[in-house]
């Protein structure tokens, strides 16, 4: 008899833990934040939502969700480029060229363009006076960006024109625009 009475205990306990685990997991999405009125007299209160677990959603420009071309850094990542230009964010007010980067024939040229864009180089580059390293346009995690490098290999000018395209997450509203980087690059001796 005693021990029939125990196992009703335990199974009087467990199901008494289950119910608050239960009505502890629907309560958690109610919650009241606070804000400044309109007025300024001070903080009115709302019901709203909390934040909920949910899966893990990429952040856009990160490893698992971003617009470089080749997600593997080639095997000489580590090593900077002797001139480094970071694009994507600068505007060019219409009719004004595009800065001028400059560097000697032999130096290595890193463009840095932000990951949280689909990049893609334009129109083919002048190869007798930039060549394209190999793996062009991979993710660099450190610096959230798509790297492209070039070696300068002959005296002369030439233009690289980028056009991005923003990346968003699966199933998020995303605008459709394109943004242009120009980089005009000399080549002195």
């Amino acid at each position: 008899m005693r021990r029939n009475a125990h196992r009703r205990l335990l199974l009087y306990l467990g199901s008494a833990v289950t119910a608050v685990v239960l009505l502890t997991s629907a309560l958690v999405g109610c919650g009241v934040t606070t804000s400044p009125s309109a007025a300024g007299a001070g903080p009115t209160s709302t019901n709203s939502p909390l934040p909920t677990a949910t899966a893990h959603q990429p952040v856009v420009g990160g490893a698992s969700l971003n617009g470089c071309g080749a997600q593997q850094a080639p095997a000489n990542a580590d090593t900077r480029g002797d001139v480094i230009v970071h694009g994507g964010g600068g505007q060019i007010a219409a009719g004004q060229a595009a800065p001028t980067t400059g560097l000697r024939r032999g130096q290595t040229l890193e463009v840095q363009l932000p990951a949280g864009f689909h990049w893609t180089l334009m129109k083919p580059i002048a190869n007798t006076i930039l060549t394209a390293a190999a793996n062009n346009g991979w993710y660099d995690a450190s610096l959230r960006s798509c790297i492209w490098r070039f070696t300068a290999a002959a005296i002369g000018s030439t233009s690289l024109q980028y056009a991005g395209r923003q990346v968003c997450a699966p199933g998020a509203k995303c605008p459709t625009f394109l943004l242009e980087e120009e980089i005009n690059v000399t080549v002195h001796a």
